[in-house]
């Protein structure tokens, strides 16, 4: 088990999507991490990262917004 995504999970920082990884690629596009999200207000780093979706590394890139937009920071 991946320590970062564990740490992750316990304060609920990951957010499964119901989406292939086709699916998630059409639907992603870059953003600053300093946009504020329209649904809540508060910048697109504090939003959860998709947790089906790994760089090479094994570690989540991607986040989702509220209104369930996915973005690259």
């Amino acid at each position: 088990m991946n320590i970062h995504l564990e740490h992750l999970r316990k304060r609920g920082k990951l957010k499964i999507v119901d989406l292939s990884d086709e699916e998630i690629a059409r639907r992603m596009y870059r953003a600053s991490g300093l946009c504020e999200c329209v649904g809540c207000g508060k910048e697109y780093y504090s939003h959860p990262y998709v947790e089906n979706c790994l760089d090479d590394t094994g570690l989540p890139f991607l986040h989702v917004l509220c209104d369930g937009d996915i973005i690259k920071l």
